[in-house]
């Protein structure tokens, strides 16, 4: 495998860990399961200039999660595509579109150009050099949006397993991880799934042990944060106090990876965020969803990326269970959700 994109190593992991997959295929159609995702570390350095893009340097750990979006894809045309009677809003060719559930059901409405899953489907035509036919994906959403769980990474990593599948496109794996990093720097990791450690801007991984069930609770605030302005924060932060910008280790640190196997209990120590600092900044009354968590028996809770999800790690199902429902009246939460990593 490419070595800007993933290094090998021998580890525990196996099968039962999928990252993005397919779930179910008609012959005019493909589903496939793409999960969410926490960071149980990340180190933020300073910004690579020389590159097509310049984004910060990150060195952080990803774990999967059960929580993820299901995406149904099929060439447009194919009936019952256009449902509720709307007219198709494309960016050339294409169509998008979001079900999302609410007290009065589902709906589903047209996504515009914004949407990665346009770009994604632009560059697999450009990667694999086949004209597939105009396409519909249909996203199923559960990841909440703007929470710091990478949604929208979930749904281009979801469209690349996706279509390589229904077209026939042949990319493997590599080609596939190389597509997925130039869509953004969490695609690459929820394509592979389970535990990676990410590199770089996060794109170059290095499969983690599957180890350890950890039980999450996950609290999504009212309104969402816009991650460049919490990178953004960050680098103010930082020119105010003055201080050099870090230079990022080659690896984590020793107790961290002493631990990462070890109870949560243990584990829930080493969980770090260097992003969260700035989060609070933006969105201080998050404090208080932390400490109300961890009041309720969370081991510990952490802001989840760029937030404004608070992650709360649990010791089991039963104390997870517990701090669901203190969070449910919190009124500084819209949302709580139960799920477990990595995405068995």
């Amino acid at each position: 495998m490419s070595q800007h994109l993933m290094k090998s190593k021998q580890n525990n992991c196996t099968d039962k860990v999928r990252g993005a997959r397919i779930v179910a295929q008609e012959p005019d159609s493909v589903s496939v399961f793409s999960p969410g995702k926490v960071n149980l570390y990340l180190r933020v350095g300073s910004v690579l200039a020389d590159s097509d893009a310049p984004r910060h340097q990150l060195l952080t750990v990803f774990q999967c999660l059960s929580l993820g979006e299901t995406l149904t894809i099929q060439p447009l045309g194919i009936s019952g595509t256009q449902s509720g009677g709307n007219t198709i809003q494309d960016e050339g060719i294409d169509a998008v579109k979001t079900r999302l559930e609410s007290g009065l059901g589902s709906e589903e409405h047209l996504d515009g150009p914004g949407n990665l899953v346009y770009k994604t489907l632009r560059l697999l035509r450009e990667t694999s050099g086949v004209d597939f036919p105009p396409t519909q994906v249909l996203v199923d959403k559960k990841i909440p949006i703007a929470g710091g769980l990478a949604g929208g990474s979930a749904d281009a990593a979801g469209t690349i397993v996706g279509v390589n599948r229904l077209y026939q496109l042949g990319l493997s794996q590599e080609r596939q991880l190389e597509v997925a990093a130039r869509l953004g720097a969490d695609v690459p990791a929820l394509l592979l799934g389970g535990n990676s450690v990410g590199t770089r801007f996060g794109d170059i991984l290095e499969p983690l042990p599957n180890g350890t069930k950890r039980f999450w609770i996950l609290a999504i605030a009212s309104a969402g944060l816009s991650t460049p302005q919490v990178f953004g924060e960050l680098d103010r932060q930082r020119a105010l106090s003055g201080a050099k910008l870090p230079v990022l280790p080659d690896s984590l640190p020793k107790e961290f990876l002493m631990n990462f196997e070890a109870p949560a209990r243990v584990f829930a120590a080493e969980l770090y965020n260097e992003l969260e600092a700035a989060a609070l900044r933006l969105r201080p009354e998050l404090q208080a969803v932390k400490t109300a968590a961890v009041q309720a028996g969370a081991l510990a809770a952490i802001i989840s990326g760029s937030g404004p999800t608070v992650a709360c790690l649990c010791a089991d199902a039963l104390a997870a269970a517990q701090v669901y429902a203190e969070l449910q009246d919190n009124p500084l939460v819209k949302t709580v959700i139960k799920t477990t990593g990595p995405d068995y």
